[in-house]
């Protein structure tokens, strides 16, 4: 099952406990924001409990939360770490690229590394 390879593949990076299998933090997400808490103070909330990189799972999706300096610029300084398709996705409005192509949206590693 892709969901059960994902949790034992990420399962070791600190994060709050699942309320589900399938749909993660979901309905921990949901919760808060029917309570009209900011989905960011939830955030900062399990950053100060669970350290500076959180695990957040939602179905076979992972998202890493990174809030140190160092961790931030390991993440964006390291051919290790691809970036996803989503900076595709969410940088592009109307079809055209309304960020550029900068040291956080490029995700041509020569490319940025020119820069």
């Amino acid at each position: 099952c892709c969901v059960k390879y994902t949790h034992l593949k990420y399962d070791h990076i600190p994060g709050p406990p699942r309320s589900s299998f399938l749909f993660g933090h979901f309905f921990i997400v949901m919760g808060a924001m029917k309570k009209n808490e900011l989905f960011y103070d939830l955030l900062l909330e399990w950053v100060n409990q669970y350290g500076p990189v959180v695990r957040f799972n939602f179905m076979h999706n992972v998202l890493l939360i990174a809030a140190s300096p160092e961790a931030v610029k390991e993440f964006l300084m390291s051919t290790k770490y691809s970036k996803d398709i989503f900076y595709d996705k969410v940088f592009d409005l109307f079809g055209v690229r309304f960020l550029g192509n900068g040291l956080v949206t490029d995700r041509d590693y020569d490319h940025w590394h020119k820069q």
